[in-house]
């Protein structure tokens, strides 16, 4: 019995299961490697394939997955269920395993805001407006039009659904 030569882990007599040998091989490390490049400055390794949402992919047993989760999990293990990978680098297509960590949803969100990368209004308020907003009287079509933001916004500073922190 030899392994299946997909990659799919399945024992058969033949080189492939039936079917199989239409699935693209499964990827090693040094097929990742040569579809990459490497920025010393930064010591991000640049996926150059397949990309979605500037994130690099690879094809495993016909899924999408991206490169950096698949690396992941070739180095540390599979990924705890609620965990993503996260980059230090914040580079997305960068798949080297030192510029990798695990966090959830809330710590993706939090490094984003820190390094200063969050898109929306929590670029545009300071502290003081937030305290403002939740204090003031009115329509949120009002309020929002005062500190040009949306009436969601107003509505979700006032629920306190964001900026949670600010009292």
């Amino acid at each position: 019995m030899n392994l299946c030569a997909c990659g799919c882990k399945k024992t058969t007599e033949k080189t492939y299961i039936h079917g199989h040998n239409k699935r693209k091989p499964r990827p090693t490390l040094e097929s990742i490697e040569n579809n990459s490049i490497s920025i010393p400055e930064c010591g991000c390794w640049i996926w150059m394939g397949r990309t979605t949402h500037k994130y690099g992919e690879v094809y495993i047993d016909g899924k999408q997955i991206r490169i950096h989760r698949f690396v992941w999990e070739l180095y540390n293990g599979p990924i705890p269920k609620g965990m993503n990978v996260l980059h230090r680098c914040d580079t997305p297509p960068c798949w080297n395993p030192y510029h990798l960590f695990l966090g959830t949803q809330h710590d993706n969100m939090q490094d984003k805001m820190k390094k200063g990368r969050a898109k929306g209004f929590e670029g545009k308020l300071t502290e003081q407006q937030i305290i403002s907003i939740r204090s003031e009287n009115g329509l949120f079509r009002e309020i929002a039009k005062k500190y040009n933001v949306t009436r969601t916004t107003v509505g979700d500073i006032k629920h306190f659904k964001t900026w949670r922190n600010i009292l």
